[in-house]
């Protein structure tokens, strides 16, 4: 009867166009919206379908793009979603949480833009008893499961590359002149900084490692690499911390003419792949893989294995790493476990 009455409100809702009151910003996928595609179906039809939240930072990159798939394809016929797009607005991402609340949601899927502000959000959902899936995260104590990239690792993995392999020619006293390219505050930006700091440093000791960024854009990245490449004769190396980053980078050498410096990126989308494919002498040499289409299968997998079945989830499954790899000239992919870091 809860079910039924649950379905006659989202119909009422939806109706009157206020499935997603105080989200005017968001951009909402209609097809994969909760009872989008109830059309046609008897009331015991929709209610066997269990609806499931998802609120993503924002769809204008490529990585949240993937996320995106990986959960529909996962979600099949048998779960709708309630799909929310919050194009960076984190009170669009605080209005949904509280319509999922409304909705009667098992469960919500979700990414955070700020960690500082995380836990305020992720109260309200708690507080329901609504279990939270956090993805592109670490181990977050206040959620039911996080799924993502260690950060760290992933900026070892392309600074340890970087110093051992493709730079396995030049001698180790040399001080080598890098960039590294974050926007000014985010903590997955700073460990991956951190991590490809760590292993430069452990080979080149000498190394020269200027960090800069005036915010996550692409276009504001370029314009920082074309400072730095007027202040710096012999730049070597740049490390973007992700594709807007490492692509911004590769458009101001390209620009430049520039054919000394190199650029490893963060993130491995098509066009970063396109250019590092482009031509062996390339200026992008690497890119670092996530898997952001894994994360959001594996979110909807932990639904249907552990939440929609009452199953507890084991300690060992709190936090699960969706693994990194790197992409290099021709499609090679090299995974950390074979870059060995200690």
């Amino acid at each position: 009867m809860l079910r039924k009455k649950i379905a006659g409100i989202l119909g009422v809702l939806l109706a009157a166009g206020l499935i997603l009151t105080g989200c005017s910003k968001a951009k909402v996928n209609e097809s994969t919206q909760a009872a989008a595609n109830t059309e046609g179906q008897t009331p015991e039809e929709q209610n066997e379908k269990a609806i499931i939240g998802v609120s993503l930072a924002t769809l204008q990159f490529p990585f949240y793009q993937d996320m995106q798939r990986g959960i529909q394809n996962a979600a099949g016929d048998d779960i709708e979603l309630a799909f929310v797009d919050c194009n960076g607005d984190e009170q669009v991402q605080m209005n949904s949480i509280e319509n999922f609340i409304q909705m009667g949601c098992k469960a919500v899927i979700m990414t955070y833009q700020n960690f500082d502000t995380l836990k305020n959000i992720c109260t309200p959902l708690n507080d329901a008893g609504i279990p939270i899936i956090l993805c592109d995260a670490g181990p977050t104590d206040f959620v039911y499961q996080a799924i993502g990239t260690d950060n760290r690792i992933g900026g070892r993995t392309a600074g340890k590359w970087a110093a051992e392999q493709y730079l396995k020619d030049v001698d180790r006293n040399e001080a080598l002149d890098i960039i590294v390219l974050i926007p000014p505050s985010g903590t997955s930006a700073k460990a991956r900084a951190e991590g490809f700091e760590e292993e430069i440093l452990k080979v080149f000791p000498n190394s020269n490692i200027e960090t800069f960024g005036k915010s996550a854009d692409r276009q504001d990245f370029m314009s920082t690499m074309e400072d730095a490449l007027s202040s710096h004769s012999s730049l070597d190396l740049v490390f973007g911390y992700s594709a807007q980053a490492g692509m911004g980078a590769y458009d101001a050498i390209i620009s430049a003419k520039n054919e000394h410096t190199k650029v490893i990126g963060f993130d491995a989308t098509d066009e970063e792949k396109g250019a590092i494919d482009k031509a062996e002498d390339s200026p992008y040499v690497a890119t670092v893989m996530q898997y952001p289409e894994k994360m959001g299968e594996l979110a909807v997998q932990t639904i249907r294995d552990y939440i929609l079945t009452g199953k507890e989830l084991p300690e060992e499954e709190k936090y699960i790493n969706a693994g990194v790899g790197l992409y290099t000239y021709g499609g090679k992919i090299i995974t950390a476990e074979e870059i060995a870091l200690d």
